[in-house]
Order: C-alpha cells, then sequence, then structure tokens
C-alpha cells in the first residue's frame, strides 16, 4: 500500500512538473520577444534624443551665424575690404558673438587668407580682435571650412578637428560673406565639441556619435572618445561599415572584437551617425535570471508536493488500510479453520 501511495504521488507531481515546465518555457519564450521588441522601442527613442541634442546644436550655432552676417552686412564694402577695416568695423561684433555663445573663436576670413578673429589670444591682448595669418604661417583660403564655404552661399559645418592654437576639439561653422555684391571673405565660428558633450552626457542609453572617418566626438560613455587625435574605434569602423546597409532606426546585429553579440540602431544627422549598441547578453540576463528562478521553485514546491500528498492520501486511505487488514485477518481465519477441521470417516459396508 505504501508503495502505491509514493507511485500516485510521483506520477502525479511528475505530470504537474512537465507541465508547469512546458509553460515556464512558453512563457520564457514569449518574454524574451517582448523584452526585446521594447528595447528595440527603448533605444530607438534613445537615438532619437540624441539625434534631437545634434540637431539642436547646429540649429543654435547656425542661426547665431546668420545672425552674425546680417549684422556684419550692414556695412559697407569699403568698409569691410581691408583686415584694418575688418578690425575697426566688426571687432567689437565678433566679441559680443563670441561671449554670447561662448564659443571658441569668431572670425571672418579675408580673401587674402588671413583672418580677425576674436579668441583667447585677443582676450590675453585686451583687444576685440587680433590677425592670425602670414606672421604665424597659416592660410586660411587653404582650410576645408573656407573651400567648402566659397563654393556656394550655404552654411557648412565641418567634421570635429583638433583647433590648431588651442589644441581643443571644435566645429567650425562657416558662411560666404557678400556685400554690395562683392565678396568680403568667409564667417566662421568655431563651436567646442565639449558642449556637445556635456549634453549626451545627460542622454539616456549608451549613445554615441562620430563621422564618416568612424571617429567618435560624444557619448555618454566616455570610453568610446578617441585617446588621441584621429583614433578610430575598430568596433565604430564595423558599425559605419554596416550602417550602409540599414535605414534610419532600423535594428541590425554585429559580433564585437571580444566575439561578444550586440544589437545597433542608428541615424543619420548633419553628415554625423548616432547610434545607440546594446550588449545581447545583457537584455536576455534578467530573463534568464527569471527562467532560472521559475525553475529553482517549481522544483521545490513539486518535491513539497510530493511529501504533502503521500500523507493527505495517506490519511484518507486509511479506511482502506483497515479493510484490507479485516480482509486479510479474515482470510487467516478461514485458511486456518479449514486446516483444523477433522477429517470425515469412511464407513465400509
Amino acid at each position: 500500500m505504501y508503495s502505491i501511495k509514493l507511485k500516485i504521488s510521483l506520477i502525479s507531481n511528475m505530470i504537474a512538473i512537465l507541465c508547469l515546465l512546458v509553460l515556464g518555457f512558453i512563457t520564457f519564450v514569449f518574454v524574451k520577444d517582448i523584452v526585446f521588441e521594447e528595447t528595440i522601442k527603448s533605444e530607438i527613442n534613445y537615438v532619437k534624443v540624441s539625434q534631437y541634442a545634434i540637431n539642436r546644436f547646429n540649429n543654435a550655432n547656425v542661426a547665431n551665424l546668420q545672425n552674425l552676417q546680417e549684422h556684419v552686412s550692414q556695412f559697407s564694402y569699403d568698409e569691410l575690404s581691408t583686415l584694418e577695416g575688418l578690425q575697426q568695423n566688426i571687432g567689437a561684433v565678433l566679441k559680443s558673438y563670441r561671449d554670447a555663445g561662448n564659443y571658441l573663436g569668431v572670425y571672418i576670413a579675408h580673401p587674402s587668407g588671413e583672418i580677425v578673429v576674436n579668441d583667447a589670444e585677443a582676450d590675453a591682448a585686451k583687444v576685440d580682435t587680433v590677425i592670425y595669418g602670414k606672421a604665424h604661417d597659416y592660410d586660411a583660403r587653404t582650410r576645408d571650412w573656407y573651400k567648402e564655404a566659397v563654393k556656394d552661399e550655404k552654411i557648412h559645418i565641418s567634421s570635429p578637428y583638433v583647433d590648431v592654437t588651442t589644441g581643443l576639439s571644435t566645429f567650425t561653422y562657416s558662411k560666404s560673406l557678400y556685400v554690395d555684391g562683392k565678396f568680403v571673405g568667409v564667417l566662421a565660428i568655431d563651436a567646442l565639441v565639449s558642449d556637445l558633450q556635456d549634453t549626451f552626457k545627460q542622454n539616456p542609453g549608451r549613445t554615441f556619435a562620430f563621422d564618416n572617418n568612424a571617429i567618435v566626438f560624444a557619448s555618454n560613455d566616455e570610453k568610446l572618445l578617441p585617446k588621441e587625435e584621429g583614433e578610430i574605434n575598430p568596433d565604430v569602423k564595423t558599425i559605419l561599415d554596416l550602417k550602409k546597409q540599414y535605414k534610419n532606426y532600423e535594428q541590425f546585429d554585429y559580433i564585437i572584437q571580444d566575439g561578444s553579440h550586440r544589437i545597433v540602431i542608428c541615424a543619420t544627422e548633419a553628415d554625423y551617425n548616432i547610434c545607440i549598441s546594446e550588449s545581447v547578453e545583457s537584455i536576455e540576463e534578467p530573463i534568464v535570471k527569471v527562467a532560472y528562478i521559475q525553475a529553482t521553485i517549481v522544483i521545490f514546491t513539486s518535491l513539497a508536493s510530493i511529501v504533502l500528498l503521500y500523507f493527505i492520501m495517506s490519511y484518507f486511505l486509511k479506511p482502506i488500510t483497515s479493510i484490507q487488514q479485516g480482509l486479510l485477518s479474515f482470510f487467516k481465519y478461514l485458511n486456518y479453520e479449514t486446516k483444523q477441521a477433522p477429517k470425515s470417516i469412511e464407513v465400509k459396508s
């Protein structure tokens, strides 16, 4: 009887365990899919936040450069045609725009290749502007920001680069300036990359922005920022190459150098790339943890239910045990009486 009760208890609980494990596996699969979907949605939003930060940064600088152009355009060509005229007439204007925008420098490049600039050197000399050019072996006409600006009348934004005089990473916003139909020079402002980096630090998610040379210039994960000028992160280079095959906000996967699997979502803003990269293992980790906890609970509750079911059956099957014992005693008694009964005597006639 004890063997039967134990077998029934084990069989019942094994069926329950099997059902719970199947249910747990199905739940795991569905939860995993849901978590991935929600993660992708969140990361798209994180990319959009960083994209908006770059867009706002660019718009503010572009607007300031346009206002500067309008302000300078109020002067005549004769007042702006020489370096001395530029210093005398718009020196205070350049200084006011630099102070208001917290720029590294605000300047105008003369057609001769020299620039009239308000920067830290001008501050040190306690003047509105200084002339930077031939005496420093510098020619603005050789710079990309100048070359691009003179091609048309659009505002051009450079890739981030290190300023030769300060060693600080900067963007240059430049635009050709015409007064009375004549070319005066190229207006430009140098905006610090650190200002954009400060914004990125406050953004959610592990987002990073990089140029078309795979050089990261802003990220809320400072490990991704280059330690030396022009340093290229090989993983970012891989992302840049893969990104060309996908649209904005479209997920793709790749394997980084250490062999771990990551998912990436990217977008483009003003010729820059904004991406977010997340480890698949980190996404799955909480799901797997819950699955292990669930499996552990199933095992322990099943063991407890085996013991509990055994005692419950023992309690409710007590009458059957008594009946069984009574029947055994009865049949033993009959067997005993049969053996003790006297044999009949055969009488011969």
